[in-house]
């Protein structure tokens, strides 16, 4: 067991990946709080897969893009589990919308959570970290290759993104003195259940799948064992590192999109190319 002892909150952890990291985490033999906006049900749910593996299992319920809620979710993960050493920000907020339609109120709670709610989270969490007396402290969030690789109606979402990433390098830089580690990984297209919804119909999955270098997309499991490592000592000396998860989706070039005629020409270069270093 990697994290045994070791307190985590996982927030969004009602979703699908975070779900899977409580029921991982606490099957590594970590005390884990379970956050949660809205989907009570599962979070209850994840609570109780929890303890039926030997360890502390707690459920909050909170608004990320409220500050107070934010501190009273720190306050009562302390009360519940005795403490905390590990935060991983995972909730996450951002409908599908056109930029020239999009609403203020709906950029406000995309920013509010995404950015604000994922800052706040580790700021309140590492100075609890810091209160304990703690020498080790490990952070950990969630950002998407959306940072990067751009979608016309995510734009909102992908500025979030790419203000986590660098607060995951900025918080890195300025809590490594007090034995915090803080990275981050982003996933590229996952196989969740909408997404597997979505990718029965080829037209939709052949676009992606087409521009991934691995072939497939990845699997939420892919995204857990990650984030395992880097709350372990294993990952001492890794911190302000952002991993990507999609199969080689974000570093593919031009690739997918060469004509039949233009890899066939390709090939006939390599191939000629092999030759010559066979005769050489």
């Amino acid at each position: 067991m990697r994290l045994k002892g070791k307190r985590a909150l996982i927030t969004g952890a009602g979703g699908a990946i975070g779900s899977e990291l409580a029921v991982t985490f606490a099957k590594e033999g970590a005390d884990v709080a379970i956050h949660y906006r809205s989907s009570e049900k599962n979070a209850k749910e994840n609570a109780k897969k929890c303890i039926s593996c030997g360890v502390k299992a707690i459920t909050l319920q909170a608004d990320l893009s409220k500050p107070e809620e934010i501190k009273k979710m720190i306050e009562k993960t302390v009360i519940g589990l005795g403490g905390i050493d590990i935060i991983i920000n995972n909730a996450i907020f951002g409908p599908q919308i056109d930029p020239f339609e999009i609403s203020l109120e709906d950029i406000d709670r995309t920013f509010d959570t995404n950015m604000r709610g994922y800052f706040l989270t580790a700021l309140y969490g590492a100075k609890q970290i810091v209160k304990q007396g703690n020498k080790r402290g490990w952070i950990v969030n969630i950002s998407s290759i959306s940072s990067r690789s751009m979608t016309s109606t995510y734009v909102h979402y992908s500025v979030t993104k790419g203000g986590v990433e660098a607060m995951t390098r900025g918080m890195a830089v300025a809590f490594g003195k007090y034995g915090i580690n803080v990275n981050c990984i982003a996933p590229g297209c996952v196989n969740t259940p909408t997404v597997k919804n979505m990718f029965e119909d080829p037209i939709n999955a052949d676009p992606v799948i087409s521009r991934t270098p691995m072939g497939y997309i990845a699997e939420i499991k892919d995204c857990i064992g990650p984030v395992i490592f880097f709350c372990t000592e294993e990952a001492r000396a890794i911190t302000g590192q952002v991993l990507d998860i999609d199969g080689g989706y974000s570093i593919q070039g031009m690739e997918w999109a060469l004509s039949d005629e233009i890899k066939e020409f390709r090939n006939k270069l390599e191939n000629k190319g092999a030759d010559t270093l066979r005769e050489i």
